[in-house]
């Protein structure tokens, strides 16, 4: 990335250096997404540290034990997704939300100025639901279609589903799941370990959104996770 990522800068001060920079295109978007949507990454390093200290840990077999161990993986989770999403122009996150008939994880509400300048969020609803899946089991089709489920009785149409697990590509049938409800323009779109490394090296966060929102709407076999 060739940009400045000081978050105290205007987008006025911003576009200058960025038409003026020779980078290529997709460095320029980079630059702006990262602007948009910056991450400690730092913080997120931590985080994510933490996290493959309580993975490494077997689960104890007691019933209260094991209870402590998932609800410690939860919360080092949580602090994983906050690290990504706590800070940003594009939306306001609000964690363990509850409605009338169900608790999200986290939900965004996208800023009606900054989130115009994603194409993404072009067609989206205002408010976009996050999952979150700590633990390293592996991805089901039925967390895609509860997502779904909590999209379409809650007035929003994008839901991220954001996994520990990763570094493998998306199996058909969750695949097939996702392509489906975009056809009904519900989409879903999965993040995992790749995409949270990719980040840590240096790409975007909305950089890997918008290549996961591609990838998913079209159904191609190089989502992965």
């Amino acid at each position: 990335m060739t940009g400045p990522h000081d978050s105290t800068l205007t987008f006025r001060q911003m576009l200058p250096h960025l038409l003026s920079n020779p980078s290529a295109p997709e460095e320029m978007t980079e630059d702006i997404y990262e602007y948009l949507s910056p991450v400690d990454r730092s913080r997120l390093s931590l985080a994510v540290q933490a996290l493959e200290q309580l993975h490494a840990i077997k689960p104890p077999k007691s019933g209260q034990a094991r209870g402590v161990h998932s609800s410690s993986v939860g919360v080092a989770f949580e602090r994983v997704v906050q690290a990504m999403f706590d800070v940003s122009r594009t939306w306001t996150a609000k964690y363990n939300r509850r409605s009338l008939s169900a608790e999200f994880d986290v939900v965004l509400t996208l800023s009606p100025f900054f989130s115009t300048l994603v194409p993404m969020f072009k067609g989206a609803t205002a408010i976009i639901m996050i999952e979150a899946k700590g633990h390293k089991s592996s991805p089901k089709t039925e967390w895609v279609n509860e997502l779904m489920g909590l999209l379409s009785s809650h007035s929003s149409n994008m839901g991220l589903l954001v996994l520990a697990n990763g570094n493998r590509k998306v199996e058909r049938e969750m695949r097939m799941a996702i392509a489906l409800h975009a056809q009904r323009n519900f989409f879903i779109v999965p993040l995992g370990r790749r995409q949270i490394d990719n980040i840590l090296n240096g790409r975007s966060l909305l950089g890997v959104l918008a290549e996961q929102f591609t990838n998913a709407s079209v159904h191609t076999t190089d989502l992965c996770i």
